[in-house]
C-alpha cells in the first residue's frame, strides 16, 4: 500500500522534527497537516471539513501529550490509526500506548524506511488490529460506551466546542502560571502530567 494521497496529521512540539517528518511524507505524496501542540491538533481533528487517514504524534509535549491525543482519537475517531513517536521510550510506556490502541510505537531517531513501513502497516491493518478489544469476537457493549477494556467513556460526552473551550482554558491557566512564576522568581510550576 502506498501513502500517496493519504491525509496525515503530524503532531510534534519540536519544530525541526515536525518539518523533517512533513518533508519526508510530502515527498512520498502524502497530504500532510502539521500541528506543533496538542490544542492545534484537536482543532484539526474536530474540524468537520478535515478528514485524516492517520495521525502521527510525539509522546511528550506540554499540556496535551501524545497519550492524550491517542486517547482522544481512540474514542472520537476509532477508525483512524495513531502512530506514537518518542525520544523517551521505555517498555512500560510502549506497552501502555499499544494497549490504548496505538498502531505503532517508534523511538527517535526514526529513519525513513522504518517510518514508511510503520505507516503502511498502520494503513493496511487499520486501527482495529492494534486494539486488543477489537479482536474479541463479541465485544461486550454497555449503554453506548466502547467495548469492555476500551478507554472509559463519559456518561454524556462533551460537545466538540465545549471540549475545545476546556482545553483553551487549561492552556490559559498553564501560561498564567508560568508567567507568574517568572515574575516572582519562583521556580516554574510543575508541568501537567507528562505523557
Amino acid at each position: 500500500m502506498s501513502i500517496y494521497r493519504k491525509s496525515i496529521l503530524i503532531i510534534d512540539d519540536d519544530v525541526a522534527m515536525l518539518g523533517a517528518l512533513k518533508k519526508v511524507l510530502s515527498a512520498e505524496g502524502a497530504l500532510v497537516t502539521s500541528a506543533s501542540w496538542g490544542g492545534d491538533a484537536m482543532e484539526h481533528l474536530t474540524d468537520k471539513s478535515e478528514r485524516f487517514d492517520l495521525v502521527i504524534t510525539d509522546l511528550r509535549m506540554p499540556i496535551l501529550g501524545g497519550q492524550s491525543i491517542l486517547g482522544a482519537v481512540s474514542v472520537g475517531l476509532p477508525q483512524v490509526p495513531v502512530i506514537v513517536v518518542t525520544a523517551f521510550g521505555d517498555p512500560k510506556v510502549r506497552a501502555e500506548c499499544l494497549r490504548k490502541g496505538a498502531a505503532a510505537f517508534l523511538e527517535k531517531p526514526v529513519d525513513t524506511p522504518q517510518l514508511l513501513a510503520a505507516i503502511e502497516g498502520a494503513l493496511t491493518r487499520g486501527k482495529a488490529d492494534a486494539s486488543p478489544w477489537a479482536r474479541s469476537e463479541e465485544p461486550e457493549v454497555r449503554s453506548g460506551c466502547p467495548p469492555k477494556g476500551a478507554p472509559a467513556c463519559m456518561e454524556e460526552p462533551l460537545p466538540t466546542a465545549k471540549l475545545l473551550e476546556v482545553i483553551r482554558k487549561a492552556v490559559a491557566r498553564h501560561k498564567r502560571g508560568h508567567c507568574q512564576a517568572r515574575t516572582t522568581q519562583e521556580p516554574p510550576k510543575s508541568e501537567c502530567a507528562a505523557s
